[in-house]
């Protein structure tokens, strides 16, 4: 979506085998990008610590999840970013998310934020169940669609954590 421009692109951990969950987050933390470092749950920004603690509540090991984006670049220019519209980059990287599901083949898929929902429609337009998703109406709702469960739930950055409190984040 920025076309020639300089950018970062997301380089994704692989997981040791297929993962039981992928985690669908917005878009990688730019730090990250400008570092080279893959998006991975061994990030060391507070969201991603938080995540990590969300999921050994919930019982998950690391091996078991894969850390996912629905933006797959980010421009190098920070005033660039914020004049290319959102809807553009969700359009723009459609087929590679839709692509990282069918690679991953998760049992459960979290989306989340209200990007990683409409990263999810632009990429399976033909699921009903994805369709009828909504962010933030659909918080901590799980559909069946076709196989995989997929949930809403909101990101876990700092920035998202004033919206939603802490522990309705471990709730959701």
């Amino acid at each position: 979506c920025y076309g020639d421009l300089p950018r970062w692109g997301v380089r994704f951990d692989r997981s040791n085998g297929l993962p039981r969950v992928l985690l669908l987050g917005e878009r990688p933390p730019r730090r990250a990008l400008e570092q080279g470092e893959r998006l991975s749950l061994a990030g060391a920004d507070p969201g991603t610590r938080f995540l990590r603690e969300l999921l050994e509540t919930a019982g998950f090991a690391e091996d078991d999840v894969i850390l996912g984006a629905a933006r797959l670049c980010r421009a190098t220019a920070v005033d660039l970013e914020r004049v290319v519209p959102t809807a553009v980059c969700i359009r723009e990287c459609a087929v590679h998310v839709r692509e990282l599901v069918r690679l991953a083949a998760p049992r459960l898929l979290v989306a989340l934020g209200a990007e990683a929902v409409r990263s999810l429609k632009a990429a399976f337009p033909e699921s009903d169940a994805i369709g009828g998703l909504r962010f933030p109406a659909s918080i901590g709702t799980t559909v069946d669609a076709g196989g995989t469960w997929v949930r809403v739930a909101y990101q876990t950055t700092a920035r998202a954590r004033g919206t939603r409190p802490v522990a309705a984040q471990r709730e959701d």
